[in-house]
C-alpha cells in the first residue's frame, strides 16, 4: 500500500485558524499593520510577559532589526553558535559585523559556555572587545542560560535570544524569547505556531519598539507624504498572516502538550535500542519542536535517513556547522569539533503536532526495523 508521506514537521491547521483568516479576508484589510497585527503582538506579549513585541515578515527580518537596535555595526565582533540555521548569523553580515563562532555542548547541542568565555578572553588578549552574543535555543531545548547570562554580565555584552525554534519552552519559569536583552521569533510554515511566513522581535523599551516599527516600514517619517531620513526595510507582517498567527497562539499550549507526548513516545519505545533521544535539562521545559535521535558511533546518519526515506518517512541531518561553510570559513571559531561530531551521529525525527498515533507507531516500527 502507498502510505501517505510522514513529514518532519508540517503545520497543524484547524477550523479556528480557517475562521479567523476568513474574517481577516472579509474585512478587506490584508495589508500590513492591521488589526490582527496588534492582536497577534498582544497575545505574544502576554505569553512572553514582555510588553514590547513587533511582528515582521520573517524571523530573519526580526534578527536583522534586533542587530540594528542593539547598535551592532561595521567591525563589531559578535559571538554566535556554529550549530544553528544560517539566519541566526547571516544578518550580521548585512551590517558588516564579524561573527565569532562558538562550538556546542552535548547536553542540549547549544552554545558552550566554556568555549564562549575562552573566546572572549582570547579576543580581549588581542585588544578586541566583543559587543554582543547571539544565543539560540536549538530544536526547542533551552540553552544553559544561567551560565551564559553570568558571562554576558561579567563582560558587559548584549544578548540577542534567537527563540525561532523555542516558542513555548521555559527556562527556570521564564519563557523562551524573554531571556535576552532582545529576542526574536519565527512563524515559518515549519514552526509550532505558524503564520505561513513571519516573525517577531521582542525589544526592551517603548523607544526601541517605536524604532523597530519605523525601520520595518521603510523608515517613513511622520509626515503627510513619503519622506525618509535613513534606510528602512519592507519588514512589516501582513494583517492576513497575523490573523493566522493570532489564531494559532490561542492553542499554543495544546500544541506543545501534543509535541511533548510525541517526545515521550520516542523516549519510551526507543529506550531498548542503542540510541539516545535528546532530552530537556533540569530547570527547563522544552516545546520539543523537533526530536533529535543520537545514533551509535558505528552508524552514519545518511544510512538511517535513506532507510526511512524508502518507507516514505522524512528524517534529516541536524544543522551543519556554520564555521565549516564557505560563507563563514574565514571568521574566528572556538571549539574542538564538537558540532561536527554531533552532525555525524544525530538525526531529526518526525515531530509534527498533528502526527497520528498510527503514524507515530509506523515511524517507531521502522526505526526498530532499522536496528534489527
Amino acid at each position: 500500500m502507498n502510505r501517505q508521506r510522514i513529514y518532519l514537521h508540517k503545520p497543524d491547521i484547524d477550523i479556528s485558524d480557517e475562521k479567523t483568516v476568513s474574517e481577516a479576508l472579509r474585512s478587506g484589510y490584508v495589508a500590513p499593520d492591521g488589526p490582527y497585527n496588534r492582536k497577534f503582538e498582544q497575545s505574544l506579549a502576554a505569553y512572553l510577559k514582555k510588553p514590547y513585541v513587533v511582528s515582521v515578515q520573517s524571523g530573519t527580518a526580526a534578527m536583522h532589526l534586533a542587530i540594528k537596535l542593539a547598535g551592532i555595526g561595521e567591525g563589531d565582533y559578535v559571538l554566535v553558535p556554529t550549530h544553528t540555521f544560517v539566519a541566526s548569523v547571516s544578518p550580521l553580515l548585512y551590517e558588516k559585523a564579524v561573527p565569532v563562532f562558538i562550538d556546542s555542548e552535548t547536553d542540549t547541542f547549544n552554545m558552550s559556555p566554556g568555549y564562549l568565555e575562552r573566546a572572549i578572553l582570547d579576543l580581549h588578549g588581542k585588544n578586541i572587545r566583543p559587543k554582543a552574543i547571539v544565543v539560540v535555543d536549538m530544536y526547542g531545548l533551552p540553552a544553559k542560560w544561567d551560565e551564559l547570562l553570568r558571562i554576558a554580565r561579567r563582560y558587559r555584552l548584549t544578548i540577542i535570544e534567537d527563540a525561532a525554534e523555542s516558542l513555548g519552552s521555559v527556562y527556570h519559569n521564564k519563557p523562551a524569547g524573554s531571556l535576552g536583552d532582545f529576542g526574536i521569533l519565527s512563524f515559518n510554515g515549519n514552526k509550532t505556531v505558524t503564520s505561513s511566513g513571519g516573525g517577531a522581535v521582542i525589544v526592551p523599551t517603548e523607544k526601541t519598539e517605536v524604532k523597530a516599527r519605523y525601520l520595518s516600514a521603510h523608515a517613513k517619517e511622520a509626515k503627510p507624504y513619503y519622506f525618509h531620513s535613513e534606510t528602512g526595510y519592507n519588514y512589516q507582517m501582513s494583517n492576513l498572516l497575523a490573523a493566522l498567527g493570532y489564531a494559532q497562539m490561542q492553542r499554543l499550549d495544546r500544541l506543545i502538550e501534543k509535541k511533548r507526548q510525541i517526545h515521550n513516545s520516542y523516549k519510551k519505545y526507543l529506550a531498548k535500542l542503542p540510541v539516545k533521544i535528546l532530552d530537556e535539562q533540569p530547570g527547563s521545559r522544552s516545546n520539543y519542536w523537533l526530536n533529535i535521535m543520537i545514533l551509535p558511533e558505528n552508524l552514519k546518519p545518511e544510512t538511517f535517513i535513506d532507510f526511512m526515506e524508502k518507507h516514505n518517512i522524512e528524517t534529516r541531518h541536524i544543522w551543519y556547522p556554520l564555521h565549516k561553510m564557505p560563507l563563514f570559513d574565514s571568521y574566528p571559531y572556538y571549539g574542538n569539533g564538537e558540532t561536527e561530531a554531533l552532525f555525524n551521529k544525530a538525526v531529526v525525527l518526525p515531530s509534527s503536532p498533528g502526527i497520528t498515533e498510527e503514524e507515530t507507531e509506523f515511524v517507531l516500527e521502522n526505526i526498530q526495523a532499522f536496528f534489527s
